[in-house]
């Protein structure tokens, strides 16, 4: 919960901090609960929402914000397995699907090499639970891909499910 992004075209997104790499931006609290207030309506409204692992991002903004989002109609994972089930577990990650299908590569990679450089590790692998340590030019630009990912995802994916005749298990 320390920042949200969304992106609602190609190649763009917002990314709205509500931390700075692990120190308030605002200059009081009523600040945060301001902006708070805002990603609630946001989150409550009936615009359509989606993301890729929306199970995960649904249970950050309830613990963050107290509120489950509305009018989620897409997630990418479920999405995935439903096109590419046969790819077998390691093949329904975000950054795999994005690299996959969307050409995007391995984004994440400058913020991993971040983590390792800096000990966060863990079973010899980057620390994700870390991430809020890392730089928030790092962070900020890992985060809005995400979104964007995920967004050209759902286009990327639609039309492949209904031509493979699995939209309607979607």
């Amino acid at each position: 919960g320390f920042c949200c992004s969304f992106s609602c075209r190609d190649r763009h997104a917002f990314v709205v901090p509500r931390y700075k790499s692990g120190w308030t931006m605002f200059r009081s609290k009523s600040e945060l609960r301001e902006l708070d207030e805002i990603l609630r309506t946001i989150f409550e409204s009936d615009c359509e929402k989606g993301g890729f692992h929306v199970a995960f991002d649904n249970n950050i903004t309830r613990s963050t914000l107290d509120v489950w989002p509305r009018n989620v109609t897409f997630c990418g994972m479920i999405a995935h397995h439903c096109y590419a089930n046969h790819l077998g577990q390691g093949a329904h990650g975000l950054k795999t699907c994005a690299a996959r299908y969307l050409g995007m590569g391995r984004y994440d990679d400058p913020l991993d090499q971040w983590l390792v450089e800096h000990g966060h590790t863990a079973e010899g692998k980057p620390d994700r639970d870390k991430i809020y340590l890392a730089p928030d030019d790092l962070v900020w630009l890992y985060n809005g891909t995400d979104s964007d990912a995920s967004r050209r995802l759902e286009a990327y994916l639609t039309p492949r499910m209904k031509e493979a005749g699995v939209w309607s298990l979607f």
